[in-house]
């Protein structure tokens, strides 16, 4: 899909999709969005009821063929593949002919604990990587009601040096934009800064929602900007970083390299560094716009 903002609708319908919310298909055409439908609406697979009893009858039966290789537990709960059904031959050294009742329970306890183990194990769902960044991320200085940035500061770890919000939340305005807006704005010095998918950068006043500016030659996308110092950072559809002027809008620089339309701009020491679709990480001098590595 060559039209980027065509690509951003998409990745925003099927993500309102899948969590359930309103969406609407943008610039998708028609046909593109009546198959993300299908494909969302397709029912998922349903556990085989077979493995369930399969799992409970070896485990009933391990005390009378111990060494018979256990079935894998599937991921999904289906049956799975099952092994050779030919019986593994394991040479036992001759014993008197007496029963030890203890040591052979305690045999079967222990492969039956083995079984349950790994079959729980197995079905554990895996945790997603966390990355702490390797130098110090400060909090924001100021005001401690702002957000400057996704996440509230560069650790991008929501933490605020200020107190926690007191009662329960009271609506006090509310602004209507003109296209979808599904990121969370940033908020600096009584300022909230919006992205809105209609391509619009929005400044608002925090206490009272009226309109300060907005700009309409960025063609951003929904995403959250980067508030550092009087300098407003943004990515936009077409993979450009811009910089424009917090009091008034105005664009200051566009950097010349393809920057990820999904990538943050994190601002510390006066350096913006982005990200690529490629996987290049770029350090950006935040007053010039001037590439210092990559």
């Amino acid at each position: 899909m060559d039209n980027p903002r065509a690509l951003h609708d998409l990745r925003r319908y099927w993500d309102a999709l899948v969590l359930g919310k309103p969406a609407s298909p943008g610039q998708i055409d028609p046909e593109s969005a009546a198959l993300l439908q299908q494909l969302h609406t397709l029912p998922d697979g349903q556990p085989d009821p077979a493995y369930a009893r399969d799992l409970r009858e070896r485990l009933m039966h391990t005390a009378t063929n111990p060494f018979a290789p256990p079935i894998p537990p599937s991921l999904n709960g289906k049956l799975a593949p099952r092994p050779s059904d030919l019986p593994l031959a394991i040479p036992l050294p001759r014993r008197p002919r007496r029963a030890w009742p203890l040591a052979q329970a305690a045999i079967v306890l222990l492969i039956v604990a083995a079984i349950v183990a790994t079959y729980f194990m197995t079905l554990r769902p895996q945790s997603e990587p966390t990355f702490a960044p390797a130098v110090g991320t400060p909090l924001p200085a100021g005001n401690s009601d702002d957000w400057p940035m996704f996440r509230g500061n560069p650790g991008h770890n929501s933490a605020n040096a200020g107190p926690g919000p007191q009662g329960s939340p009271v609506e006090v305005w509310t602004y209507h934009a003109s296209g979808p807006v599904s990121r969370s704005p940033a908020v600096a010095d009584g300022t909230v800064y919006l992205q809105s998918g209609d391509g619009l950068v929005t400044a608002l006043d925090a206490a009272t929602g009226e309109v300060r500016w907005q700009n309409a030659e960025t063609n951003v996308g929904e995403n959250t900007p980067t508030v550092a110092g009087d300098t407003l950072y943004l990515t936009n559809v077409d993979g450009e970083l811009i910089a424009l002027d917090r009091a008034t809008g105005r664009e200051k620089w566009r950097f010349a390299q393809p920057v990820s339309a999904e990538s943050l701009p994190t601002v510390v020491d006066r350096v913006v560094y982005v990200g690529s679709e490629e996987g290049h990480l770029f350090a950006v001098d935040a007053a010039t716009g001037e590439e210092r590595w990559q």
